[in-house]
Order: structure tokens, then C-alpha cells, then sequence
């Protein structure tokens, strides 16, 4: 199977995790395809291939004008179905082996692919109205495909490439991470799950901020 059939079919998605982790018995088997999903379920094109993970080429927000191309994602847009019956799938056959989790695009990583991320740090200074628009229109979205994977029975897990502190000041994350990872973080709980926060890269000067969010 090629790593497309993967990002949109089900069934190879799910038997994929369930080979792997028959093989490896591994502690928790999470969905993860590309890190642009969420993006696309609000509007922006990816492009895929045969060997590779889908991307973005042109984002789809050149500038306030452009937000009427962009949606807040419902259950049922851009490849979340896929994730849905993968996981139906992944429990039926080891739910009660092993913990089944989703890993995606938080907020800012998200709001960033639909501006471009070099545009997007840029428009933190410039045009920070823009940033929060994006911001809060992501988080919607990503709360949408959170409530239904935990309705699935599965852990979700945050993923904030753009957040790293490789990338951001501690000062950035505080106005524009943490308060959107926050609101996934009490919508988890108040749906009494768990929840997990991963941040690639130099994390050491916001890891307290990271922290906070619990």
C-alpha cells in the first residue's frame, strides 16, 4: 500500500497501526497522517503523492480579504471521516488491548498552514488582527474533530510544530499558543478525557508556559 492510500482510506489507516502494533506492542496507538488536515477540512487544497505525506503549496489566505474561503471544519469535513472508521475499526480489533489516540495540527500550527507560516510569524507583528481571526477559527475546528475522536474512545494529542520555541519567543507562545491549547485543554477535561501536548523542537524556554496548560 502507498502512503496515500494510507491518508485516505480506513481500512489500510487502521490496519496499518493494528500490524504495527501486533508487532510491536507498543503503549498507544495513535492515528496521524499529515500535518495540514485540519487546514484542509477548513478550506485549504493539499497536494498528494504516491510516497509522501500530503502539503500545502499555496495558502489558501493571502490576506484578510481571503477569509471568506476558509470555514470553521465540522465532523464531517475535509478526510475527518477517515480518522472517524479508522479508529471504529482500530477499537473493534484492540480496544481492549491497547489505548487508541489521534494526533493532530493545533491551532496555531494550523492557522499558520492556511497563511503560510513565514506569513503568519510575519502577520504576529504586522497584522496580529489577522493572526487571532485565523486563531479562532482553528480552535473551533480542531474542538470539532476533538469531540468527536473522543466520542470514538480516543486520546487526543495536540501537535504544535509551529509553537517550538525554535521558532517563537516565550512572549509570542503566551499570546498566541497558550490561550488556544488552553481551550482544547478544558474541552478535553470537560468531556473528562485526557489529553497530550507535543511541541518539536527547543521547547526548554516555554516549558513552563506548556506546563500551564493542564
Amino acid at each position: 500500500k502507498t502512503i496515500n492510500e494510507f491518508q485516505l482510506d480506513p481500512k489500510v489507516m487502521a490496519d496499518s497501526y493494528i500490524a504495527a502494533y501486533e508487532r510491536y506492542k507498543y503503549d498507544l496507538s495513535y492515528l496521524f497522517t499529515n500535518t495540514s488536515y485540519v487546514a484542509e477540512a477548513m478550506g485549504q487544497e493539499l497536494v498528494y503523492y504516491d510516497d509522501e505525506p500530503a502539503c500545502t503549496h499555496n495558502p489558501i489566505i493571502q490576506s484578510r480579504e481571503d477569509l471568506h474561503k476558509i470555514k470553521i471544519a465540522d465532523k464531517n469535513d475535509g478526510k475527518f471521516p477517515v480518522f472517524f472508521e479508522a479508529l471504529d475499526i482500530l477499537n473493534e480489533k484492540l480496544e481492549d488491548e491497547v489505548i487508541a489516540a489521534v494526533c493532530f495540527s493545533g491551532p496555531l500550527s494550523t492557522a499558520a498552514t492556511l497563511r503560510g507560516t513565514e506569513n503568519f510569524i510575519k502577520e504576529m507583528y504586522n497584522n496580529p488582527e489577522l493572526c487571532m481571526d485565523l486563531l479562532k477559527m482553528a480552535t473551533e475546528s480542531c474542538k470539532n474533530f476533538m469531540k468527536e475522536c473522543i466520542k470514538h474512545n480516543a486520546l487526543p494529542i495536540i501537535l504544535e510544530p509551529i509553537s517550538s520555541g525554535s521558532i517563537l519567543s516565550p512572549r509570542l507562545y503566551k499570546k498566541f499558543s497558550a490561550p488556544f491549547t488552553q481551550e482544547l485543554v478544558d474541552l478535553a477535561h470537560e468531556m473528562n478525557s485526557l489529553i497530550a501536548l507535543h511541541i518539536c523542537g527547543k521547547t526548554h524556554k516555554i516549558i513552563d508556559l506548556m506546563a500551564d496548560t493542564k
